[in-house]
């Protein structure tokens, strides 16, 4: 592209090849160092919007390591090493990429324990069996066409407007960790008052 460009750059660490498949091969392999520099966003001429990259695969360590793949509007990793505790990566609802948020004691400001009404309205939250509309899901889903149980995220919403999350002003989904800590709740209820009923048979049995 000649002097017509300029670029934010991002430091990738590792002893790593960045494979760039579009017309041409390009392959950029780290320095003694340890590490390379590579372009974040182009400019190019008079264009000022960000350049796509369409088939571009990132490799960590060696082809059989962990990659990072982008094509057909789609990303894909693999090879990456599992975690029973690390904290997740996920997609907001602007397709940003951030850190799950944390549930330590030491991010929250404790106001007050959350009532049985809170979690009584599970109760006649709708489950619902749906299938996605044609054209929403991947082709290669292997959910696409099928019928699936689940919920609407407008009764949850109605319900808690805490355990939805919007887009363009519009609910977008239910957060799962939300309704887990309701149905933590609830069965708390539920086991009082299972505690307590059996306290009352046990009095029945012993005055026969």
């Amino acid at each position: 592209m000649g002097d017509n460009h300029s670029a934010e750059h991002a430091s990738v660490y590792s002893k790593a090849v960045l494979h760039l498949q579009a017309e041409d091969t390009v392959s950029i392999e780290t320095s003694d160092n340890g590490y390379v520099d590579i372009p974040g966003t182009l400019l190019v001429g008079e264009i000022k919007s960000p350049v796509i990259w369409n088939n571009v695969e990132i490799y960590f360590g060696s082809k059989a390591g962990a990659y990072l793949k982008a094509n057909s509007g789609s990303i894909k990793m693999g090879n990456i090493g599992t975690s029973s505790h690390d904290r997740k990566l996920v997609c907001d609802a602007s397709d940003r990429m951030k850190l799950y948020s944390s549930s330590s004691m030491r991010y929250k400001n404790f106001i007050e324990y959350a009532s049985n009404e809170e979690a009584e309205k599970l109760l006649d939250l709708p489950v619902i069996v749906y299938k996605y509309k044609d054209g929403y899901l991947s082709e290669d889903d292997e959910n696409c066409g099928k019928n699936m149980v689940g919920l609407f995220a407008e009764d949850v919403e109605k319900r808690w407007r805490d355990a939805v999350y919007h887009y363009n002003g519009e609910v977008e989904n239910y957060v799962d960790r939300q309704l887990l800590v309701r149905v933590i709740k609830l069965c708390q209820i539920q086991q009082d008052e299972i505690n307590e009923l059996k306290n009352q048979l046990n009095a029945l049995l012993k005055a026969i």
